[in-house]
C-alpha cells in the first residue's frame, strides 16, 4: 500500500509538471506570436522610412545640391562681369567725360553689389536648407539603424523562444515517456499487491487451520479488545511472538518453527495486569483462549552458550527483534540451539541441557526425546 501511495504521488507530481510545461509552451507561443507581430510592425516602419527617404528627402537634397551649383555658377558669372567692368575702365572713348564714366561704373558696381548680396543671401538659405536636410537624413538613418538593431534583437529573442519551445517540447515528450513507464510500474505494483493479498489470504487460512479453534477465535478478536480497552500498541501490547521477529537467514525457517512450536501464537504484553484485562474480556464475552507472555513476569536464566562452529544460539544468531521484546524472545528461544546435524544436536543437547534443532527440523530435546521426519513446506505456519 505504501508503494502504491508513493507511485500515485509520483504520478500526481508528473502530471503537475506536465501541466506546468504545457503552460510554459502556451506562454512561449503567445510571446512568439507577439514578437512576430512586433517584427512585422518594425519592418513596415523601416520600409516607410526608406520610402520617405527615397520619395521626399532625397529629391529635396538633390534640389538643394542643384541650387548650390547654380549659385556657384552665378557667382562665377558675376566675377567675370566684374572683371569685364574693370576692363572697361580703359575704354575711355566710350565716355565723353570722366564724371559720366564714373557714374556709369558706380551704377554697375551698385547693381553688381546688389546682385551679389542677393546671391549670397540665396546661397546662405540654400546652405541652411542643405544642413537641415542633411540633419534630417542623418536622423532618418539613425532611426533606421535603431529599428534594424531592434529588429535584430527581437529576431534573436524569437529564435531563443523557438529554441526554448523545442527544448520544452522535448522535455514534455521525455516526461510523457517517463509517465508511461511510471504507469507501467504502477500496474506491475498493483498486480504484485493483488498477488500479495491473495497470498496473505491463503496464509491466514492455513494459519487458522494449524491452531486450535479457541485460540484462533481469541486471536481474531484481540485487536478489537485492545482498541476498546485503550491498551497502547507497542507499549503495552506487542502482538504475537511470530510478528515480533525476523529471520536472519531464510534457511532457518523450518528450525525456528520447530523450536518455537505453539509459542509462535503466544501474545506478548508488558505486564500481567494488561494480560488480566484482556483475559477478562475473553472470558466475559466467551471469545476464545489465548496464551500471554507478560514481560514483567518472565524469569530469564543467564545462559552460557557453547563456543562451537557446530551449533548456534537461535536467539542470538538466527532471529532479529526489537529490544522491547527481548525477554519474550529469550523465554521462547533462549534454550534453543541450531545444530549442524542430528548427531551434533544430540551431543550438545545433552551437554548444555538445551533443545537442539537441525535445519531440517529434527529436534533433540534436553529431556532426551527425539522428534523428526518429513516437513511439508507447503503448509508452513507463516512466511517469516
Amino acid at each position: 500500500m505504501q508503494a502504491t501511495t508513493e507511485t500515485l504521488t509520483n504520478r500526481t507530481k508528473l502530471e503537475l509538471s506536465c501541466e506546468e510545461l504545457r503552460e510554459y509552451i502556451r506562454t512561449g507561443e503567445e510571446t512568439f506570436a507577439s514578437n512576430q507581430l512586433e517584427l512585422e510592425r518594425v519592418e513596415k516602419e523601416i520600409s516607410k522610412a526608406r520610402s520617405d527617404l527615397q520619395d521626399s528627402i532625397q529629391p529635396k537634397f538633390d534640389e538643394v545640391k542643384e541650387a548650390v551649383a547654380r549659385a556657384s555658377f552665378d557667382k562665377e558669372e558675376a566675377a567675370k562681369r566684374i572683371q569685364g567692368l574693370y576692363a572697361k575702365q580703359g575704354r575711355g572713348k566710350q565716355f565723353r567725360t570722366k564724371a559720366s564714366r564714373d557714374t556709369f561704373l558706380q551704377s554697375q558696381i551698385e547693381e553688381l553689389s546688389s546682385l551679389i548680396g542677393d546671391k549670397e543671401t540665396l546661397l546662405r538659405e540654400k546652405e541652411q536648407l542643405l544642413v537641415n536636410l542633411r540633419r534630417t537624413v542623418n536622423n532618418g538613418l539613425k532611426d533606421m539603424e535603431k529599428k534594424v538593431t531592434d529588429k535584430a534583437k527581437k529576431q534573436s529573442a524569437i529564435n531563443d523562444h523557438s529554441r526554448d519551445i523545442e527544448d520544452t517540447k522535448r522535455k514534455r515528450n521525455a516526461l510523457a515517456e517517463k509517465r508511461k513507464e511510471k504507469w507501467r510500474i504502477l500496474d506491475e505494483l498493483n498486480d504484485r499487491v493483488s498477488e500479495a493479498r491473495e497470498e496473505a489470504k491463503r496464509t491466514r487460512s492455513n494459519f487458522r487451520k494449524l491452531m486450535p479453534r479457541a485460540t484462533a477465535l481469541g486471536l481474531d478478536v484481540l485487536p478489537r479488545i485492545v482498541q476498546e480497552e485503550g491498551i497502547r500498541v507497542n507499549q503495552q501490547y506487542f502482538g504475537l511472538v511470530l510478528d515480533n521477529f525476523e529471520l536472519s537467514d531464510p534457511r532457518y525457517q523450518t528450525a525456528i518453527e520447530v523450536a518455537a512450536n505453539n509459542a509462535l501464537f503466544h501474545v506478548i504484553v508488558d505486564s500481567d495486569t494488561t494480560a488480566a484485562r484482556i483475559m477478562k474480556r475473553l472470558e466475559e464475552d466467551r471469545l476464545g483462549r489465548v496464551t500471554f507472555l507478560p514481560l514483567n513476569q518472565l524469569n530469564i536464566d543467564r545462559l552460557q552458550y557453547p563456543d562451537s562452529s557446530d551449533v548456534l544460539p537461535i536467539v542470538e544468531k538466527c532471529i532479529l527483534f526489537k529490544e522491547e521484546v527481548h525477554r519474550a524472545m529469550q523465554h521462547v528461544f533462549g534454550k534453543k540451539l541450531l545444530a549442524r546435524s542430528v548427531d551434533v544436536a544430540a551431543t550438545w543437547s545433552a551437554q548444555c541441557n538445551m533443545d537442539a534443532i537441525t535445519l531440517d527440523g529434527d529436534l533433540c530435546s534436553r529431556k532426551g526425546a527425539l522428534s523428526g521426519g518429513f516437513v511439508d513446506v507447503m503448509k508452513r505456519l507463516v512466511q517469516i
